[in-house]
Parts: C-alpha cells; structure tokens; sequence
C-alpha cells in the first residue's frame, strides 16, 4: 500500500504541475487531466479509510513526493527547472480536498 500512495500522491503533484503549466495542452486536455486526479484522489481515500493512520506516512512523505514529480514533470515537459518550485505551493489538506484545483478553466472553455 505505501507505494501505491506515492505513486498517487506523484501523480495527483504531476498533474497539478499540468494544470499550471503546460499551457499549450490545458485547455483541450483538462477534463482528462481532471478525471485523472479525481481518480487518483478517490484511489488514495480507499487507502486511507481502510489504513487511516497511513495519512501519517503521507505527511511524512509530501514533500519527497512532490519533489519526484517534479523531476517527472520537468522531464516530460523539457520545462526549465526553474519554472517550477521546489517547495509545494499547495499543502496535502489541498491535494487530497475533492474541490481543490489548482488551475480552473473559463466557465467558456468547459463546453469545448
């Protein structure tokens, strides 16, 4: 179960990174990236209710995780590291709330 929650804690980091960035995607791929991270949300949530002391390792593990998907983003994307921060601007309490985006589209863009 823990590298499970790594993996979707990296992955819920790596596309919030999208989100914010990738700016030439976001648009036409947000509700993939959207439904990604609810899915990514929902699978971590299963973990913590059956394992609830296990959101101690996530708080333990934030920031290492954060700093992985960072390196995977930064890869993918051939950003300049210096486009994204090495500390999170998000906290967990954000990365795990149903309702947190960091990134919403125009209410214009949604139809498309």
């Amino acid at each position: 179960m823990l590298p499970s929650l790594s993996s979707y804690l990296m992955r819920l980091c790596e596309h919030f990174f999208k989100l914010c960035y990738w700016e030439a995607d976001r648009d036409r791929r947000f509700r993939g990236w959207d439904l990604e991270i609810s899915n990514f949300r929902v699978r971590i949530n299963l973990i913590l209710r059956n394992s609830p002391s296990l959101k101690r390792y996530l708080e333990e593990n934030f920031l290492a995780d954060y700093a992985s998907a960072r390196r995977i983003f930064l890869k993918a994307s051939h950003f300049r590291k210096e486009t994204i921060p090495e500390q999170p601007w998000f906290t967990l309490e954000q990365v795990l709330d149903p309702d947190w985006l960091p990134w919403q589209p125009d209410s214009d863009n949604l139809d498309n």
